[in-house]
Order: structure tokens, then C-alpha cells, then sequence
């Protein structure tokens, strides 16, 4: 299990993966406890799915996000892949779904914090071999 904590600040992610985990400082003002706690069960999530499809993860990444147009706050979890442009959109797209279902599993709170106060996106490593 990883630990992500940052020099700026004592917020803490407990991470389930083997992947490193980097929280940008820009994300702690939105880590209360009730969003750092879904987004843990979150973390997990990404973890057990990409381990069940073997994709390999190089590191995730949690930052904050601004919306210029109405100046919502939220998180963005980047999970980051060794796999080739092709495997990494199929991926997406297959974690996109797994978490829409887990969402949808979620006490109502909580499915709503996740669908208006975090983001999932897949990027990949641009040298990664076809897998």
C-alpha cells in the first residue's frame, strides 16, 4: 500500500496500488475527510481494474481543477499507463464504465460528490511497447 503525503500540507491518501501516487498541492484544499475517503475506495477501484484487465501503471496522480467557466472546484485522477495509445483508449473506456457502475453503487452523497467533484482520466507513457 502507498502513501501519498505531501511537504505542504499533513493530508494523507492510503493508496491500495503498487504504483507510486503523487498528490499535487493544488488537490488539498478540496481533500476533506468525506472526499478523501471516497476517493481512496476510488483509488482501489482503478487499482483492482487495471490489475484485472494487465495494464500495467506507472503512477497516479490526484490534482485540483478550476473550471474557468463557473468556477466549480474539483479533482482529477490521473491514472498513468504502460501500454500504447490504442490499449490505453480501450482501457479508458472499460474503466469509464467500471466506475459509472460503481458510482451508481454508491449511498447517494457520495455518488453525488464523485459525478460533480472528481474526475477519472487514463494517460500513457508515449515509448510504452504494444501489450
Amino acid at each position: 500500500m502507498n502513501t501519498a503525503t505531501s511537504v505542504f500540507s499533513p493530508i494523507t491518501i492510503e493508496a491500495p496500488g503498487t504504483s507510486p501516487l503523487f498528490v499535487e498541492a493544488s488537490a488539498h484544499p478540496l481533500l476533506k475527510a468525506e472526499v478523501r475517503e471516497t476517493l481512496e475506495r476510488l483509488l482501489k477501484l482503478l487499482d483492482n481494474e487495471a490489475r484485472a484487465q494487465s495494464i500495467p501503471v506507472s503512477k497516479s496522480e490526484v490534482r485540483g481543477f478550476t473550471d474557468p467557466e463557473d468556477e466549480a472546484d474539483s479533482l482529477v485522477v490521473t491514472q498513468w499507463v504502460e501500454a500504447p495509445v490504442q490499449t490505453a483508449l480501450t482501457y479508458w473506456d472499460r474503466l469509464g464504465a467500471a466506475v459509472e457502475i460503481w458510482t451508481n453503487q454508491l449511498p447517494k452523497e457520495d455518488a453525488s460528490l464523485v459525478a460533480e467533484q472528481i474526475a477519472v482520466e487514463v494517460r500513457w507513457e508515449p515509448d510504452a511497447r504494444p501489450t
